[in-house]
């Protein structure tokens, strides 16, 4: 089994077609970078088509939440 990551929360995105991700401690921090991305999107600094949030469970990464479209 794979060794749990320092931080277990993954928030994706397809930013232009591309496949980005960034990890966080908590999902109270992982939530917030997806609070900062739907402003970001609102106020037109990002072309972002889907959030997704991801957890590390059992050795591998598990969609947690998936369907974040763009607002």
């Amino acid at each position: 089994m794979a060794t749990q990551p320092r931080k277990p929360w993954r928030v994706a995105t397809i930013t232009n077609g591309q496949h980005r991700s960034t990890d966080h401690a908590t999902p109270s921090k992982a939530y917030a970078r997806v609070t900062k991305l739907r402003q970001e999107i609102q106020a037109g600094c990002w072309d972002v088509s889907r959030i997704t949030v991801h957890a590390w469970t059992d050795g591998i990464w598990s969609v947690y939440e998936d369907g974040l479209e763009k607002v």
